[in-house]
């Protein structure tokens, strides 16, 4: 009994595999930046809005063109730097500043 039909089966294996694997580039594609924007939200850290004063987190594009323009290395030099200023502001008896003179004495506080 031969009969012609119409197969709406699923596509060929091969094919069926090709956009499996096409799908799993995709997603490791996407995991991968946002775990890129999440490190370059850590380095560059957040803006104040200049309309509500308010502290606020960079969107991808600000992003962007923060990354393309600096050296990156440079940027977390000058972040470094700036820290250290902040530090040596600081009083003697903090931890951190005589961390930085390099004098630590004494016990760390409990806790």
């Amino acid at each position: 009994m031969h009969c012609d039909t119409v197969s709406f089966a699923q596509p060929a294996p091969a094919q069926h595999s090709k956009n499996g694997i096409h799908m799993v580039y995709m997603l490791i594609y996407i995991f991968y930046n946002v775990f890129e924007y999440t490190v370059l939200r850590r380095i560059f850290g957040p803006r104040r809005d200049e309309v509500m004063g308010e502290w606020r987190r960079l969107h991808n594009e600000e992003l962007n063109d923060l990354y393309s323009s600096p050296n990156i290395v440079l940027v977390i030099k000058s972040r470094r730097m700036r820290w250290t200023g902040h530090v040596a502001l600081m009083g003697e008896e903090r931890g951190v500043y005589r961390v930085l003179v390099g004098k630590p004495e004494g016990k760390r506080p409990l806790g």
